[in-house]
């Protein structure tokens, strides 16, 4: 199953969820310290999921109160936005015969939602220091951060959330997109630690998991229990 849109809707709420089973919550409160975590779902079928798929998994969840349940229109546009993004990441790695089209397809909507949908920013005004932040931490290019390694997107975003909580005292979040497979890395994990000491709850760490690595299958694949068992035990 592919991410759509409205699992990812309420990814700056404080929800630590796990998307490619039914649904499982935990409040905010629950959530490891300063660490505000959205497992995403596998690249199964990047082309033909619908929004309401997601719908029907929100319902089952208890703890959702405070889901407002976006309107037909508004997911239909986000989901014609991600299919874009598909369509033209498929054309550039075509047109340069270099590139990973997959990972770019899973994280389509996340990327629709995300910048059409949740994050605060003036896109006429893109230095405008309050703006949310993205770091686009799965592949070889930053939004916000240049460098190159895979494993170093989270750390830089703990720096950005850091700064902007105890220093710029500002209300910006930080929004990191992980890829499943630099999960191997001990970076990604020192990063959490860093961001549950500092209680840094203005950073979002997203994690797509779609199972794809460079040669073969990430490591834990769709163990999704154990990747949530690993982020709630820096709490």
């Amino acid at each position: 199953m592919v991410c759509t849109p409205c699992q990812v809707l309420h990814v700056g709420s404080g929800i630590l969820c796990q998307v490619n089973r039914p649904l499982a919550a935990v409040s905010a409160t629950e959530a490891p310290a300063g660490l505000r975590l959205h497992l995403s779902c596998s690249l199964a079928d990047v082309f033909t999921r619908s929004p309401a798929d997601c719908l029907r998994v929100v319902k089952r969840t208890r703890e959702m109160a405070s889901y407002h349940k976006p309107d037909e229109k508004t997911l239909q546009g986000l989901k014609d936005i991600a299919n874009k993004l598909r369509i033209h990441s498929i054309k550039a790695t075509c047109a340069s015969n270099s590139g990973h089209p997959s990972s770019c397809c899973s994280a389509a909507e996340i990327m629709s939602v995300l910048f059409f949908h949740t994050m605060r920013y003036k896109s006429q005004d893109p230095r405008n220091p309050c703006n949310d932040r993205f770091v686009l931490s799965k592949k070889l290019a930053f939004v916000d951060v240049a460098t190159g390694s895979l494993g170093q997107g989270l750390g830089a975003a703990c720096g950005m959330a850091y700064t902007g909580k105890y220093f710029d005292k500002a209300s910006y979040r930080v929004y990191c997109l992980l890829g499943d497979g630099e999960c191997s890395e001990g970076s990604v994990w020192e990063a959490m630690a860093f961001a549950s000491y500092y209680k840094l709850d203005n950073l979002v760490a997203i994690l797509d998991v779609n199972r794809l690595g460079q040669s073969e299958a990430a490591p834990l694949q769709h163990d999704m229990d154990t990747y949530r068992k690993r982020c709630e035990a820096f709490g």
